[in-house]
């Protein structure tokens, strides 16, 4: 039995919650709902989109929504961000957006003439939701420039019709290059969250990396290696960090230099504070973060510090990785990253799944039931037909719903790899994956390879990159963006493509943008993510597709992506009984008046009590 102060205890616990929850304000915000896909321009000339992260709706990707810029820090200076990572928080649309900052990285805390750490990677989080419902509330549908709703210049190219509705935002009008279209200030679209260590960026070419979203609070990146490619070796290879908030507060990241054990290069951990915030010029865009990020090369599995696990994936002493992808599986709970490694044309890419454990360090290259190398399966042009050894990776992800690996095979080169008597368009390629058998990773029957079949412009003859794609779970949908050239009329136009993995068709959306350079020379690294809101709805933590009380339970019950966190507090307060397409009602229904909430907690601590006396 339950002793009476135990019992009072509980009671004056459970009413402090409810009056917590009673007398908190509830917002009323909508939430955008549907599928939306996001492309990164790291190019800093030539069209309407430079430097900037542009949105697309799926069921309209004719024009795009609004681009959110990415570009200069701070106002004024000719400093820039240099971006060329994205990843997406499902829950909330929020893209983050990984910048290279010019400078070396074996340099601890060494500030640039702006005053903003040199030699690391500046995190960025874009405002998704905060940027389309002032989209949608104001500026959908209008003529902007002819209603004077923005400033700066008119659109530009030959696509202008398209483009009038198409805006611009940043913090601040003074943020903006001059030669933004469509211009329009949106304060706190955009901050800068965190400033983390990265690797050694040599030989004067920027390392396409990767980047992932595990949860609020922790993002995974494909690294360069350790030392300049010049002397790139296996003892000094590529590597993944993990990105990781230690605080929603500024100022209380670290960094410091790591001393290698094994004889390879020492690097740094970390991250910075960055300059001062409080200063004028640092108002609209502050060099100091407005969060704590800190990264950390990834390690054997209690290696501790100075022991790397680097990918060395290749036959000849190093890797040339191309992409990951994070997964942890629901059944299992096996958690860790696919990785894909050019090879080709010596022989085809390597796939190889790198686990993690509870520390966030790993032990090592899950085993692959029945490949020709345990640690990697070496990817074939088409594994449901044959194990020829000559598959060629542009981008892996994973279905969340399923487990699924799914593999974009890049058609360039089939000839010459002796695949075919023709060159190909990308294909998709599909496996079921276990990812417990026996300690072991096994994969099912591969599904045959469906090939993109894009209806092109006149002139145009290139084959499109599989590199610029990404996929869409909830649809089962792969989407390709193609940066458009000067062989085709009209020129410099890009072309977006979705392949319906479900029906193998193709639907070809052309002349979408005016940007020209819409991605920097031949770069791949991740440009493109998408992501659906109506199955992430915003506080819907247990993906039923409606934000209740059961999403209030594990919010404070389930610490790591959602306990203990304010935004996810925040998040599910916000959208409190919104509903995605397809369960009836649409995203965004009205919130509970706090007298609604709050008899319904009450009632559940009643019900509560009573449970407890009768077990008494």
């Amino acid at each position: 039995m339950f002793a009476q102060s135990t019992k009072c205890r509980l009671l004056a616990l459970a009413a402090s919650i409810v009056l917590f929850e009673c007398f908190m304000p509830l917002a009323k915000a909508a939430a955008p709902s549907g599928t939306f896909t996001a492309v990164l321009n790291e190019g800093r000339s030539n069209g309407d989109s430079m430097n900037c992260v542009t949105f697309f709706d799926t069921s309209a990707m004719n024009t795009p929504l609004f681009s959110v810029y990415v570009g200069r820090e701070p106002v004024g200076s000719n400093e820039w961000e240099e971006p060329g990572a994205l990843a997406v928080n499902p829950s909330t649309g929020d893209v983050y957006v990984l910048c290279f900052d010019s400078g070396t990285a074996a340099t601890v805390g060494t500030n640039d003439p702006a005053g903003d750490v040199q030699g690391d990677y500046d995190l960025l989080k874009i405002n998704f939701a905060a940027a389309y419902n002032h989209w949608s509330t104001n500026l959908q549908g209008h003529n902007l420039q002819g209603e004077s709703l923005v400033t700066g210049p008119a659109p530009t190219g030959t696509n202008n019709s398209n483009n009038l509705d198409y805006v611009t935002y940043a913090n601040t009008a003074a943020d903006f290059n001059a030669f933004h279209a469509n211009q329009l200030a949106l304060p706190g679209v955009v901050e800068k969250i965190g400033q983390v260590a990265r690797n050694y960026i040599g030989g004067g070419d920027f390392f396409d990396y990767s980047l992932d979203f595990v949860d609020d609070s922790h993002l995974v990146v494909l690294e360069d290696s350790i030392t300049a490619s010049a002397t790139d070796n296996a003892l000094d290879d590529h590597s993944i960090r993990y990105l990781t908030r230690v605080s929603t507060s500024p100022g209380l990241a670290t960094a410091a230099t790591v001393t290698r054990t094994d004889g390879g290069t020492n690097y740094i951990n970390g991250g910075y504070a960055g300059a001062n915030s409080a200063l004028p010029q640092y108002v609209s865009f502050p060099q100091a973060s407005t969060q704590s990020w800190e990264s950390k090369i990834v390690e054997h599995a209690g290696g501790g510090t100075g022991d790397p696990f680097l990918l060395n994936l290749d036959q000849v002493g190093h890797s040339e990785p191309e992409s990951i992808a994070y997964f942890k599986d629901p059944k299992t709970g096996v958690r860790g990253v696919w990785i894909t490694e050019a090879d080709m044309p010596a022989s085809g890419d390597n796939v190889a799944f790198m686990q993690l454990d509870s520390n966030n360090e790993t032990v090592g290259y899950r085993q692959i039931i029945g490949s020709n190398n345990p640690n990697y399966l070496t990817l074939s042009n088409n594994p449901a037909v044959g194990a020829d050894l000559k598959g060629q990776s542009d981008n892996v992800f994973v279905d969340k719903d399923t487990g699924d690996l799914i593999i974009v095979e890049s058609g360039f080169n089939d000839v010459a790899n002796g695949v075919d008597t023709v060159d190909h368009e990308p294909g998709v390629l599909r496996v079921s994956v276990n990812y417990d058998s026996a300690g072991q990773i096994e994969f099912g029957t591969w599904q045959p390879k469906i090939y993109l079949n894009p209806t092109k412009d006149p002139g145009a003859t290139g084959l499109v990159r599989g590199h610029w794609s990404d996929y869409d779970s909830v649809n089962n949908v792969v989407y390709f963006f193609m940066p458009g050239t000067g062989t085709e009329t009209p020129q410099y136009e890009m072309d977006v493509y979705a392949l319906d993995l479900d029906t193998g068709v193709t639907t070809s959306y052309l002349n979408v943008d005016d940007s020209v350079s819409l991605f920097l020379s031949d770069s791949f690294g991740d440009k493109v993510v998408a992501f659906n809101m109506s199955a992430g709805l915003a506080g819907d933590y247990n993906g039923d597709g409606k934000v209740d009380v059961a999403d209030y339970v594990i919010w404070r019950h389930n610490p790591g992506a959602h306990g203990g966190d304010p935004a996810g507090y925040n998040a599910w307060r916000a959208n409190f009984g919104a509903v995605g397409a397809g369960n009836g009602v649409g995203a965004g229904a009205a919130v509970p008046e706090p007298s609604s909430l709050c008899l319904l907690t009450f009632g559940l601590v009643g019900a509560w009590l009573g449970l407890s006396r009768k077990r008494s």
